[in-house]
């Protein structure tokens, strides 16, 4: 980014120059700050933030773990205004400090984001979050990789929650039954979680559900809104007993409106009965060892 291409970008509206920073690095839109007076504090008030590999510096002695974490760090110290958005994007290669974890959400939460994706590397455990965010009551899209949740049973925790996203995360029948019964939740995706055994759904908001991994079964109360599901399983220790496809077609008799509905697993076939189904995409999927 040249000073004359800054010198145009300077006669934009505020809010244009802050969508034009959301589709470059956060090190450049830093770097863009040294530039200019003009440009010298206008980054600390995007109310976007992503940040990924490409926002570490490349030269340097210093453990990639270690300048991302410097790199967050700064990004969030330096930042003054409000965030709706904030994103670590793919990182699988950096070591990411629980403590860092922990700090980066409650200053985010003081900041008001709406929208948080955490693309967490794996680690030895699964990162744990402060307990204050079930309560951000700003928050309504939540998107995270190798965590653990704990929430209390019937605690009315993320108040204003559509949409939630957990891959490779921990969690009790409790904990995901409270979220699902108590946010607004419109969309739902679980991928390869652990902790639980039984998913009991009962939600007059949701209008779309994915579930791919480990589990025993999956009961659908009250749900009359939902349009379309995505149901998978892996493969499970043999000690597991799989549901039949006579247990299986009853809970799904449940989805009285679900209009689209694909179904992966080899102890599964086309359910015939639901009345509203107008695309089924059944995959015989079998995985071996």
């Amino acid at each position: 980014m040249t000073i004359n291409s800054l010198d145009r970008l300077s006669s934009l509206p505020v809010e244009l120059i802050h969508k034009i920073f959301r589709y470059l690095p956060i090190r450049d839109v830093v770097r863009a700050s040294v530039l200019s007076t003009f440009w010298r504090y206008i980054w600390m008030y995007i109310p976007e933030l992503v940040i990924d590999t490409h926002s570490i510096p490349s030269s340097s002695d210093v453990p990639i773990g270690k300048k991302f974490a410097d790199v967050v760090n700064h990004v969030l110290s330096l930042h003054k205004g409000d965030t709706s958005r904030f994103e670590i994007r793919k990182i699988a290669e950096c070591y990411c400090c629980p403590e860092d974890i922990v700090r980066w959400i409650l200053l985010l939460e003081k900041k008001q984001v709406k929208e948080l994706i955490l693309e967490l590397p794996f680690w030895n455990e699964e990162y744990k979050f402060p307990s204050s965010l079930y309560w951000a009551h700003n928050l309504s899209l939540l998107k995270l990789h190798n965590c653990a949740m704990s929430l209390p049973s019937h605690t009315k925790g993320f108040s204003n929650l559509v949409s939630l996203e957990l891959n490779s995360a921990t969690f009790t029948n409790e904990t995901i039954a409270s979220i699902i019964s108590y946010s607004p939740l419109k969309n739902l995706v679980l991928i390869d979680c652990y902790g639980f055994t039984c998913l009991n759904i009962y939600s007059t908001t949701l209008l779309e559900f994915r579930i791919f991994g480990f589990y025993e079964s999956i009961n659908f109360g009250n749900i009359p809104n939902l349009e379309y599901a995505v149901m998978g399983m892996n493969s499970l220790p043999k000690n597991v007993q799989l549901p039949t496809n006579k247990r299986l077609e009853d809970v799904l008799g449940d989805l009285i409106k679900v209009q689209k509905l694909r179904v992966l697993g080899g102890f599964l076939k086309v359910i015939e009965f639901l009345p509203y189904l107008k695309v089924a995409c059944f995959k015989y999927f079998v995985y071996q060892q």
